[in-house]
């Protein structure tokens, strides 16, 4: 975020989503700045990949923390402001939650468990004025995975030792999956949030094709059809 601090109409905050001290000075900051709140923005979280009988529990709790009680108490802190304001709560969402990919059952969990949030907080804010845009979001080129280069390993006794490598490949992000870059993903969010669109949002590569599945076709046939996204997974 260096590059952004050089310009002279923003202002960086330290903001780590499971701190309570950081989202209190966040919301101070912000009051105090004398603008109003028109976007609050839940980007932050945790991919991690393990098969689901290796997860460590404690791992997992953390993932959850990020993602799902990190989003909600983000936006818990700023009601007050954004119903003064009549802001819009736009969270980045997974496509996730709907294709449960092998090796991320915690992740997706956390994604499905942080729409549903979002998706009620709609019904219960928007009385108040509040927006709300979720975005249920694809394949990207962020670094959401490939920071975690070097740090996968299967539990000892684990029965997926024989395909380590290939775990270890989704868990790096270097799977070879079509992907959307970071600045088109941005612009088509950024669109929908100034046509003022509301509700859940579809963004990302796959992230129609997803839809589409889930929308018109029987269980069975979404379930192959998202397994065999990847050469990894079939």
């Amino acid at each position: 975020m260096a590059g952004l601090d050089q310009l002279n109409n923003i202002t960086l905050l330290q903001l780590e989503v499971t701190s309570t001290t950081d989202i209190k000075a966040a919301v101070t900051a912000v009051e105090q700045s004398g603008h109003q709140l028109t976007y609050l923005v839940n980007n932050a979280g945790i991919a991690p990949c393990m098969p689901a009988a290796d997860v460590d529990i404690r791992e997992g709790k953390k993932v959850f923390d990020a993602n799902v009680w990190g989003t909600l108490a983000v936006t818990q802190a700023f009601v007050p402001l954004l119903v003064r304001d009549r802001g819009t709560v736009i969270t980045v969402a997974s496509i996730n939650a709907y294709i449960n990919p092998a090796w991320m059952s915690v992740y997706s969990a956390s994604k499905a468990a942080q729409q549903s949030l979002m998706l009620t907080m709609e019904k219960e804010l928007r009385p108040l004025g509040v927006r709300f845009l979720t975005v249920a979001t694809g394949v990207v080129a962020t670094n959401v995975m490939t920071k975690q280069a070097g740090t996968f390993e299967l539990p000892t006794g684990s029965l997926y030792k024989a395909i380590e490598a290939r775990i270890r490949t989704r868990s790096e992000g270097e799977e070879k999956v079509p992907v959307m870059s970071p600045d088109v993903y941005a612009e088509k969010v950024v669109n929908d949030a100034l046509a003022g669109k509301t509700g859940l949002a579809w963004r990302g590569r796959l992230a129609s094709v997803i839809w589409f599945l889930y929308s018109y076709f029987p269980y069975a046939l979404k379930v192959r059809s998202a397994c065999c996204s990847s050469k990894h997974v079939c």
